[in-house]
């Protein structure tokens, strides 16, 4: 699996279902946290399979709640192979690959004061969907903006 595909796959997992400009800014996150090697290695395999930090490779909801079904990398690495094949046959792949190509390449949007935050922000190392979940991490102090779907915090 390329880098390229590890980004694009980790934006399908977790932002699909949102407009194009938050799929961009959940993209950015993840590459600010290589940047700052936030819970990260500084390696996009390093920072989208490292253990806990995106649901989607260590969890699967069930009954509305995350279930551990990954406990080894190996396996959070095996379940990104198994999505990627789904991913890449679904029509929603080419958006959620150009969005991560476009974050890597700095694309902005002008989409009003929200995106402009995160814009303003760079350290932006979080975010969460608080209609799924409410991390004790998520706090009014860290919020750095709301795109859609997801909130961004600063660390």
């Amino acid at each position: 699996m390329t880098d390229d595909d590890l980004l694009a796959l980790c934006v399908w997992d977790e932002a699909a279902g949102e407009p194009y400009e938050g799929k961009v800014a959940v993209a950015r996150v993840l590459l600010n946290r290589m940047a700052a090697r936030f819970e990260s290695d500084g390696t996009v395999a390093g920072t989208v399979l490292a253990k806990d930090q995106f649901s989607g490779f260590w969890f699967a909801m069930s009954a509305g709640k995350y279930t551990r079904v990954c406990w080894t990398p190996e396996e959070a690495h095996a379940r990104a192979e198994s999505y990627l094949w789904m991913a890449k046959r679904q029509a929603i792949w080419a958006d959620c690959a150009r969005a991560a190509a476009d974050a890597a390449k700095g694309v902005a949007f002008a989409g009003g004061p929200e995106w402009a935050k995160l814009a303003a922000q760079p350290r932006a190392l979080m975010y969460a969907n608080m209609s799924i979940c409410s991390p004790g991490w998520a706090t009014a102090d860290k919020l750095v903006a709301r795109i859609f779907h997801h909130t961004f915090y600063r660390a």
